[in-house]
């Protein structure tokens, strides 16, 4: 479960008008640490990839 993102107040505030598929990216309620960015990014699934892969979900979700 993602909490307290910023995306969840502007999903609400346009899926009112209009409704669409969608799915949130983000981090669970956890601790992170610090390190590389990317290398955090990948870990934690938010590259690109990851991005075009849940879009895809959305989409088709068949696949």
């Amino acid at each position: 479960m993602k909490i307290g993102v910023m995306g969840s107040n502007i999903v609400r505030i346009v899926s009112e008008n209009y409704p669409v598929p969608m799915r949130f990216i983000g981090l669970k309620d956890t601790y992170v640490e610090s390190g590389d960015p990317f290398d955090l990014l990948e870990k934690y699934n938010l590259i690109s990839n990851d991005i075009v892969k849940a879009v895809h979900q959305v989409m088709d979700p068949k696949r």
